[in-house]
């Protein structure tokens, strides 16, 4: 009997301590600060292309509870100039809640976007936002979707898809309701070691109107290394998108470099399998902005 016991205190020894470790490292908080800044261009079939500036700032933070539920939020601001003195500030909200172990995530996300149009002549800037004739343009938008990830190694699996709806003066008073969509996005996410990521996507999104719809495909991809011993990565990303609306096709390339503050995972991998590592519906189509190729 007390060879028995003796053997079952070792067993317990040996796999308490690795139940432990499993769930510190998926629970507990996360997040980061970043700021982002590169040029943008635009080309719509039969014009010169038009190239301009573009950045952003984020916010996420995520809490994992021990059991492994949990929730993250973003918020993003993004501030482009789609053509001269013409400019947009895009504001983004984004609430995501999950389940994830040391396997995989599933989630749901819910979002909200909502936009600032203006035009400056000289000193002078006039607000658009009420602009009917910009309405379909700067409409704002609600997304909810499901999310996943999966896990091999040093390689993630990310995908997000859903609804998105818009929400259109103009359309809503000619047609009763408001026009609306899907997007969907998968992202490969590879560690080169624990604080250096290579990042390739896939993002697709459709809005249906009443005689048309617009479609839009991209592809990215991003690199971004975390200094050892610091709070501070840097990182860099290129998107190109390819938008087509009534037999009118519009594309952007847009390249980016940009700085993190990280909190929290001490490295870009803990982060992946156990922190802020989800992402927001991007607006990443600078005409309109129904792109949702990842970001960060």
């Amino acid at each position: 009997m007390n060879l028995k016991k003796h053997a079952l205190a070792v067993m317990l020894s040996a796999t308490l301590p690795g139940l432990v470790m499993a769930e510190e490292t998926i629970s507990g908080f996360d997040g980061f600060v970043s700021a982002g800044y590169g040029r943008n261009s635009m080309k719509a079939d039969g014009s010169s292309s038009v190239t301009e500036n573009i950045g952003d700032l984020r916010f996420s933070g995520a809490y994992t509870s021990p059991s492994g539920f949990g929730g993250q939020i973003d918020n993003v601001y993004t501030k482009q100039k789609l053509v001269s003195q013409l400019n947009v500030g895009i504001t983004d909200f984004a609430g995501h809640i999950y389940f994830r172990n040391t396997d995989f995530l599933i989630g749901v996300i819910g979002q909200r976007r909502t936009f600032d149009f203006s035009v400056s002549t000289g000193d002078a800037s006039a607000d658009l936002s009420a602009d009917a004739s910009l309405d379909l343009i700067i409409s704002d938008r609600t997304f909810l979707g499901l999310e996943g990830q999966a896990y091999f190694g040093d390689l993630t699996i990310a995908a997000q898809g859903g609804q998105q709806k818009l929400t259109s003066a103009v359309s809503k008073a000619s047609t009763g309701s408001n026009p609306s969509g899907s997007f969907a996005n998968v992202q490969a996410r590879y560690f080169l070691d624990e604080n250096w990521r290579l990042d390739g996507t896939y993002s697709y999104g459709k809005v249906d109107f009443v005689d048309s719809a617009i479609k839009s495909n991209g592809i990215g991809l991003a690199t971004e290394y975390r200094f050892s011993d610091s709070p501070f990565s840097v990182f860099a990303r290129y998107d190109y998108l390819d938008s087509s609306a009534n037999s009118t096709s519009f594309k952007n390339n847009r390249a980016m470099l940009g700085v993190k503050f990280n909190f929290g995972k001490e490295s870009l991998k803990q982060r992946d399998r156990s922190g802020a590592s989800l992402n927001p519906v991007p607006a990443d189509n600078s005409i309109m902005a129904i792109a949702n190729g990842f970001s960060g």
